[in-house]
């Protein structure tokens, strides 16, 4: 049976707490690449791709045509506290009419600011880029991706004897 992809039917953003619903048209969400090298090793009879892991920042783009005070304020702490974005999605089934909950839930720091280019009587562009060090992807409340950059994973802390 095939079925019809599911389409984004609306969307709210969370900044610490202030729920922002409508005001930002488009989110970019980060794209997931692993380091690979390709290797001949010693018995194997053609080379093959070793995993080094992780490559790349991850990095969420937003834009609006509103200016965003929150974020402009997040942007000027040095550091002591992290952005925190939490982004609830429903995606509708056209055929069967089924909605999904996606959860977006990142934490890192503002690092771009675009406030656009402002004429008369035409809408601002702005975009605002969040570089994440934690970055949670859940769809009806099962959790699909955890990426925490600043934590070892677990095999790493149980090596360590942490």
């Amino acid at each position: 049976m095939n079925v019809l992809p599911s389409h984004l039917t609306n969307m709210a953003l969370i900044i610490r707490g202030n729920i922002r619903a409508g005001i930002f048209e488009e989110v970019t969400l980060p794209t997931f690449q692993r380091k690979m090298e390709t290797r001949h090793l010693p018995g194997t009879s053609h080379p093959i791709e070793i995993d080094y892991g992780p490559e790349g920042a991850m990095e969420i783009s937003l834009s609006s045509s509103e200016l965003e005070p929150l974020i402009l304020q997040d942007y000027g702490v040095c550091n002591s506290r992290p952005a925190r974005i939490h982004l609830k999605s429903a995606f509708k089934q056209p055929v069967n009419c089924q909605l999904d909950k996606h959860e977006v839930i990142a934490k890192g720091i503002w690092k771009q600011i675009e406030l656009g280019s402002q004429k008369m009587k035409e809408q601002v562009n702005r975009k605002y880029v969040l570089s994440c060090h934690e970055f949670r992807y859940l769809v009806n409340g099962k959790e699909l991706i955890n990426i925490n950059a600043l934590a070892p994973d677990e095999q790493e802390r149980q090596l360590l004897g942490l």
